[in-house]
C-alpha cells in the first residue's frame, strides 16, 4: 500500500511539474547549499545603486565558497569595452570555504550588459587552473544616470534632496544616498561623482585608503563639502588637514539676514540655529558670513575645492526652506554651471575629454626610436648584389672554369643578401620598444597629476607584459585602437591584472612587429615625483611681470605663456633656471566656436624640410586646448612646458625596455591678475548661475552658445570669495556676434532696488552688488533663440587684512 501511495505521489508530482512547464507557471528554485560545489555571487554597481558611463565606477563582489575546500585563485570579469574588444580585469582571492569575501573591480564607465559581461573564477591562476562553477547574482544590472551627481554620506538619507528643484532652471542634478561602506579606496572610482557631501556622521574609523581616495578625487578635480553644524567635529576628523575652518565649539544664530540674502529667500528663524563656529584655515576664504562667523567657506586643494558650512543642511529649518536649493547653488557655482561654456585653461574635471584620449592613443605610434630604413641604402645592397651575382661571379667562375659552381653559389648569395637586407631593414624593430606620451597638470598647492598614453612594440609577439610600480587605472586598445566585435571573446587577449597594489596589463596571442597600447587616467603623483613649476609676479614700468622658475625633475623647453588666444613665448629653462615676461593685457570678450591652434605659435614651422620634427607636440597640445571641439579658447592664463627622457612608466615583460617619453608641463595661473594694489577681474572669471527662470527649456553645449525659449530668466555672478577688494569700476560686455533684438538684458541695482536695462557706463559696482559680492542680470526672451551670457568684469582696489 505504501509503494502505491508513494508511485502515485511522483505520478502527480512529475504531473504538476509538466503542466507548469508548459503553462509557463514559476517553478521555486532551491537555495545553494553550503556543500553544492559553486561559488555563491552577490553584486552592487556603482555608487548609491548607480553608475555613470565613460566614468569610473566599482562593481563590488561578495564570494561565498560553497565547495568544500578552500580555494586559491583569480576572479575574472570579462567585459565588451569601448573599443569593442573584450577586456578581462582579473583578481587573485583566497576563498576559505564558507566565508563571504569582498572584492572590487574598477571599470571605467564600461556598461554591463548581460550579454557583454561575464564572471569567473579560476582555481590557481587563469592561466591553468580550472573553473569553479558560480551561481547567485552573475548579471549586473544598475540603473545608469546622466548630469551633476552629488553623493551623500550622511545619517539622514534625505539630506541635500532639495537640490534636484534647480532642473526646474536648467539644471540635471541627482543626489545619491551613500553608505560609508559604499567608499572605494581609489580615487578614480569616485569619477561619477560632481560632489561628495559628508554631514553629520563621523569619520573617526574610516580606512586610510578611504580617505587617501577621497582627498587623491578632491586633488584631481572633485568638490568635497563637509558640514554638520553641531557635529562638525567628528564630520571632518579625517579631513582635518584640507578643512577650511577649524572649528572649536558651536554658536547660536538668532538671525540668518546673510543667508537670505545669498538665495534671495528670506530665511525667519523661529528659534536659535545651532552652528559651528571656528576661523578660517591659511588659504580658505568665506563665502558667507553672518557678523564675525563663517558660515560658508571654501578651500582649493589640487585641482578641486573642499567646502565647509556651519549648518546641516538635513536639518530644520535648512532641510525645508526654499532659498536651500539657490543657496548651494551659489555655494557650488565654481563646478555646477557650465552655462559658460568650459571657461577654464583646461577640463580640470575628474575625466579627460574622449577627443584627448583617442588622440594620444595615436600618437604613442609615432616611435621615435624605430625609424624606417635607408631607401638609398637598401637599393645599394640589392645593386651589390646584382652585381656580385652577375658579372663578378660569372668572370671568377669562367677565369677558375667551375661555372657549375654557380648552382649553389647564386642561392647562397641570394639566401645571403636576402638576411643580410632583411636585418637592414628592420633596423630598430629588432628590439622592444616603449614610447608614452604624458601630460603633467601642476596645481597652485603642488600638486602634481598625471595621465597619459604608451605603446610597446614586440619584435618577437607571443605573450607581452606591462608592470606598474603602483596602482594604475589603466584601459587597453589594440594596436589598431579600434576594432573587435562588439562580442565576448574568452581567449584572455588583453587583461589587466589587480593584486591590491600593483596593475599589470598583459597581452597574449601578440603577433610579432605589432604593437600593444594602453590610456593610463589621471593620477595624483607624489610631489616628489615631479616637482612644480614656480610663479612669481614682479611690478616692471607699471606693469607686472610674470617670473617663471622650474622647479620640476625635468630640463623644459619651449616654455611658453598661453594667454588672450595667443602664445608669449618664455624660452628653454633647465632645472632650477627662472624666466620672465611681461603679462598682457586681458581681452575683453572670449570668442566661442574658434579652433586656437597655439601649437602653430610655439612650433613655428621651419618651412625647410618635408618632416615635422615637432609633429608629436603639436597634436598633443592643439588637442590638449580643445579639447571641447574647439569651442572655447583658455580663459585661464597657462603657463606651458616640454621635456623629453628615456623614463618608463611601467617595466616591460618584467625589465626595462628602450623607451622614449614626451611630457607636456601645464601650470595654469589664477585668472584674476594683481599689479600692485590694483586687481582685475577680466572676462569670464565670474561664471553666472540661474536662481530664477521661466524658460520653457535651455540647452547649453559647452561651447558658450544657449539655446532658450522665450520667458525670464535671473543670472547671479559673484565675486572671486578668496580676495578682499573694494570694487570701483564695473562693466557688463557681450558677444555682439550673438546680438539678439528678441532678448532684452538688465541689471538688478541694489541701491535703487531697481532694474535697469544694460547699456552705457555704469555707476560705481556698489550701486549693484547685492550683499558686496553678487552682480544680480536678468534675461527677458521674446521668442526662442541663441544667445551668450553676458561677461562681468570688475577692477577695484585690494584691501589690507
Amino acid at each position: 500500500m505504501n509503494v502505491r501511495l508513494k508511485k502515485t505521489y511522483a505520478v502527480i508530482t512529475l504531473a504538476l511539474a509538466a503542466v507548469m512547464l508548459l503553462t509557463g507557471l514559476p517553478m521555486q528554485r532551491a537555495e545553494a547549499a553550503p556543500d553544492d560545489g559553486s561559488i555563491e555571487v552577490q553584486s552592487q554597481v556603482g555608487l548609491g545603486g548607480r553608475y555613470k558611463e565613460e566614468k569610473w565606477y566599482p562593481l563590488r563582489l561578495t564570494l561565498t565558497n560553497n565547495t568544500e575546500e578552500n580555494l586559491s585563485g583569480e576572479a575574472v570579469l570579462s567585459v565588451v569595452s569601448q573599443t569593442g574588444m573584450t577586456t578581462d580585469y582579473l583578481v587573485p582571492v583566497d576563498l576559505p570555504a564558507g566565508t563571504p569575501v569582498g572584492i572590487t573591480i574598477g571599470l571605467p564607465g564600461t556598461k554591463l550588459l548581460v550579454s557583454e559581461s561575464k564572471l569567473r573564477f579560476f582555481e590557481g591562476s587563469y592561466k591553468n587552473g580550472d573553473t569553479i562553477e558560480m551561481s547567485g547574482t552573475t548579471n549586473f544590472t544598475a540603473q545608469s544616470l546622466t548630469g551633476y551627481a552629488i553623493g551623500v554620506v550622511s545619517g539622514d538619507p534625505d539630506t541635500m534632496n532639495f537640490m534636484p528643484m534647480l532642473n526646474q532652471k536648467g539644471y540635471e542634478i541627482t543626489v545619491l544616498p551613500i553608505q560609508p561602506d559604499e567608499l572605494p579606496e581609489e580615487s578614480e572610482l569616485l569619477d561619477m561623482l560632481d560632489t561628495l557631501v559628508i554631514n553629520d556622521f563621523a569619520t573617526t574609523d574610516w580606512s586610510d585608503g578611504v580617505v587617501q581616495a577621497i582627498k587623491d578625487w578632491v586633488a584631481r578635480g572633485g568638490t568635497l563639502v563637509l558640514s554638520g553644524g553641531a557635529g562638525y567635529d567628528k564630520t571632518a576628523e579625517a579631513f582635518a588637514e584640507l578643512a577650511p575652518v577649524t572649528v572649536s565649539g558651536t554658536a547660536a544664530l538668532e538671525t540668518a539676514g546673510s543667508l537670505s540674502r545669498a538665495s534671495g529667500e528670506s530665511l525667519e528663524l523661529t528659534a536659535p540655529l545651532t552652528v559651528s563656529a571656528g576661523k578660517l584655515t591659511p588659504g580658505a576664504a568665506t563665502v558667507i558670513q553672518e557678523g564675525e562667523l563663517p558660515l560658508a567657506a571654501t578651500r582649493s586643494y589640487g585641482f578641486g575645492t573642499v567646502l565647509y558650512t556651519a549648518f546641516d543642511p538635513s536639518l530644520e529649518p535648512m532641510s525645508s526652506w526654499p532659498g536651500s536649493a539657490p543657496l548651494w547653488s551659489k555655494l557650488l557655482q565654481h563646478n555646477l554651471s557650465s552655462l559658460q561654456g568650459m571657461g577654464g585653461a583646461v577640463q580640470l574635471g575628474n575625466t579627460y575629454n574622449d577627443n584627448m584620449m583617442w588622440t594620444l592613443t595615436q600618437l604613442v605610434d609615432l616611435f621615435p626610436s624605430i625609424k624606417p630604413p635607408s631607401f638609398g641604402l637598401l637599393v645599394g645592397m640589392f645593386a651589390l648584389y646584382v652585381l656580385i651575382v652577375a658579372p663578378i661571379l660569372y668572370i671568377v667562375l669562367a677565369k677558375l672554369d667551375r661555372r657549375e659552381w654557380g648552382w649553389w653559389l647564386i642561392p647562397s648569395l641570394a639566401l645571403l643578401s636576402g638576411v643580410l637586407i632583411f636585418v637592414v631593414g628592420a633596423g630598430d624593430k629588432r628590439n622592444t620598444n616603449v614610447h608614452t606620451i604624458e601630460i603633467v597638470e601642476l596645481a597652485a598647492d603642488g600638486q602634481a597629476v598625471v595621465s597619459g598614453a604608451a605603446a610597446i612594440f614586440s619584435p618577437n609577439g607571443g605573450a607581452l607584459t606591462a608592470d606598474f610600480e603602483r596602482k594604475q587605472p589603466a584601459r587597453l586598445y589594440s594596436d589598431s585602437s579600434m576594432g573587435g566585435n562588439s562580442s565576448l571573446v574568452f581567449n584572455g587577449e588583453y587583461q589587466l591584472r589587480d593584486d591590491g597594489s600593483r596593475m599589470q596589463a598583459i597581452w597574449r596571442n601578440v603577433p610579432y612587429w605589432s604593437t600593444r597600447k594602453l590610456w593610463m587616467d589621471r593620477r595624483v603623483a607624489d610631489p616628489a615625483e615631479k616637482g612644480s613649476i614656480g610663479i612669481a609676479y614682479e611690478q616692471e614700468n607699471g606693469s607686472n611681470k610674470l617670473v617663471v622658475t622650474n622647479h620640476t625633475t625635468a630640463d623644459l623647453t619651449n616654455v611658453s605663456l598661453l594667454m588672450n588666444g595667443s602664445v608669449h613665448p618664455i624660452g628653454d629653462l633647465k632645472q632650477g633656471d627662472s624666466g620672465s615676461i611681461v603679462m598682457p593685457k586681458s581681452i575683453t570678450v572670449p570668442q566661442p566656436g574658434v579652433y586656437y591652434s597655439y601649437a602653430d605659435s610655439i612650433f613655428p614651422y621651419s618651412g625647410s624640410s618635408n618632416s615635422d620634427s615637432f609633429g608629436r607636440e603639436r597634436q598633443m597640445t592643439d588637442n590638449y586646448f580643445n579639447q571641447n571641439n574647439g569651442a572655447l579658447f583658455t580663459l585661464d592664463p597657462v603657463v606651458v612646458g616640454y621635456s623629453k627622457d628615456q623614463e618608463a612608466a611601467f617595466e616591460t615583460d618584467g625589465g626595462k625596455a628602450r623607451t622614449d617619453r614626451l611630457t607636456m608641463w601645464v601650470k595654469r595661473l589664477d585668472p584674476v591678475e594683481r599689479s600692485g594694489e590694483r586687481v582685475l577681474v577680466p572676462a569670464g572669471a565670474m561664471k553666472p548661475i540661474v536662481t530664477s527662470s521661466t524658460l520653457s527649456y535651455m540647452n547649453h553645449y559647452g561651447n558658450g552658445v544657449v539655446n532658450l525659449s522665450a520667458g525670464e530668466m535671473i543670472l547671479e555672478y559673484m565675486t572671486p570669495a578668496n580676495y578682499n577688494v573694494a570694487y570701483d569700476k564695473l562693466d557688463i560686455q557681450f558677444n555682439l556676434g550673438y546680438a539678439n533684438p528678441n532678448m532684452k538684458w538688465s541689471i538688478w541695482r541694489e541701491g535703487t532696488g531697481e532694474w535697469t536695462p544694460i547699456g552705457g557706463a555704469l555707476g560705481a559696482p556698489d550701486d549693484y552688488l547685492v550683499d558686496g559680492q553678487t552682480i544680480r542680470i536678468k534675461l527677458e526672451s521674446a521668442a526662442d533663440g541663441d544667445t551668450i551670457f553676458p561677461y562681468v568684469t570688475l577692477e577695484g582696489e585690494e584691501l589690507t587684512p
